[in-house]
């Protein structure tokens, strides 16, 4: 099943947008945001909004590193 393994992908990766969700499964954007936000509902991922970009978790530890490591500072 497509939830099953879209948890699993933001189990991995640590932190997702929806976009890279999109890209991966092959699926578009609104489909893939739709779909994380049913998993947030269900509890099975958490979500936050950072500068206007939503990240999906499960482990909000992994998901700090992933997210802190994006940034680039100039």
């Amino acid at each position: 099943m497509r939830r099953r393994g879209v948890v699993k992908f933001v189990r991995k990766v640590g932190a997702v947008l929806a976009e890279q969700v999109a890209h991966y499964f092959g699926m578009p954007v609104e489909e893939a945001r739709r779909l994380l936000d049913e998993l947030v509902e269900k509890g099975e991922l958490r979500a936050v909004e950072i500068a206007g970009l939503k990240f999906y978790f499960v482990d909000p530890k992994e998901a700090a590193e992933v997210i802190l490591g994006s940034i680039k500072p100039d």
